[in-house]
């Protein structure tokens, strides 16, 4: 087994120069990929009404479908 997989990620890819989808070819090499709240923060920041949880959705999908044993979750905003 690849010792990748053994390991979890959570990649926030809000700081990055576009600021957009993390690379779902390099995270679905990792077992658990947990995407944090701010993935593509650029695009759904800018959308109205905002939908951040819907982009954590297409970002797990699009993780999932290239490596479908490995886990994807998606930690959202709560509410305050």
């Amino acid at each position: 087994m690849h010792d990748a997989l053994l390991q979890v990620v959570m990649p926030c890819n809000d700081g990055e120069a576009d600021g957009g989808w993390s690379n779902a070819s390099f995270f679905s090499t990792f077992g658990i990929a947990d995407y944090d709240w701010s993935n593509a923060k650029a695009y759904w920041s800018k959308a109205r009404p905002m939908d951040c949880q819907e982009r954590l959705v297409t970002q797990a999908k699009r993780t999932k479908a290239i490596n479908p044993d490995g886990k994807v979750r998606q930690t959202h905003m709560q509410s305050a």
